[in-house]
């Protein structure tokens, strides 16, 4: 893929990821782990490195709901510099569409049903732009997670370019308990041995809700690391 391409890439995945209704709470939380796993698992570098795809289901869940995760490791050079791009699957509920709540998962039908709405002058011309794609999770945040793929498509081919890693992190119960990434901190402790080694630990004396909600928050931003000796993934990974 080329850099062209990528925001028809991004605005394809949107479109087709507002189609799925993955509204908090629901079975569609599952539906979008599976079209993400499915998407990542079919960009060639997946297809011959398989186990760089990580799917962890939620403990005790009864939807099956899953964080899906994404590895690239560059080639220039062995490096711990590591960005972890994250995003969140689900959305809030559809009640506030009101009449246009069947329309909510197409774009191209509530664009049309909007056009029939009463509407300002400025709001109208905002309508009528075409710059706008509409649908429940178009901004929050199915279209930063559309171009999170697409980006994992085309690094995944320029891997000779990339001096460092990318951890690419889909997590869903973000609108209500955060409970996918909260989960996902266990995913991280075993791959930042794999990938940089010791991890860095800072002991501090903390409520217990205020740690938690710390290292929730820490997580996306970065990671510790220092240099130790490289172990197999499978053994890291294999009980995720």
């Amino acid at each position: 893929m080329e850099t062209k391409d990528l925001f028809t890439e991004s605005y394809r995945i949107t479109k087709e990821m507002v189609a799925i209704p993955s509204v908090n709470g629901t079975s569609g939380e599952k539906d979008i782990g599976l079209y993400i796993e499915s998407y990542l698992r079919d960009i060639p570098y997946f297809k011959d490195h398989p186990e760089e795809v990580v799917v962890q289901l939620l403990k005790g869940d009864k939807l099956k709901r899953r964080n899906v995760f994404a590895i690239l490791e560059g080639r220039r050079s062995k490096s711990c510099r590591t960005i972890i791009l994250h995003g969140h699957t689900d959305t809030v509920g559809v009640e506030d569409y009101g009449i246009l709540k069947k329309h909510c998962f197409d774009s191209d039908s509530l664009l049309d049903a909007l056009k029939e709405v009463p509407l300002s002058d400025e709001v109208r011309k905002d309508l009528e732009s075409g710059l706008y794609m509409f649908g429940r999770g178009s901004v929050d945040m199915k279209s930063g997670d559309a171009v999170l793929m697409a980006i994992a498509n085309l690094m995944s081919e320029r891997l000779d370019e990339l001096e460092g890693n990318l951890i690419f992190a889909f997590n869903p119960v973000e609108e209500n308990m955060h409970t996918g990434m909260i989960e996902s901190l266990d995913f991280y402790q075993k791959i930042t041995s794999f990938l940089f080694g010791a991890v860095s630990r800072l002991t501090i004396q903390l409520p217990e809700n205020i740690l938690q909600l710390l290292l929730a928050r820490a997580v996306r931003k970065g990671v510790l690391c220092s240099s130790a000796e490289r172990v197999e993934r499978d053994q890291l990974l294999g009980g995720i």
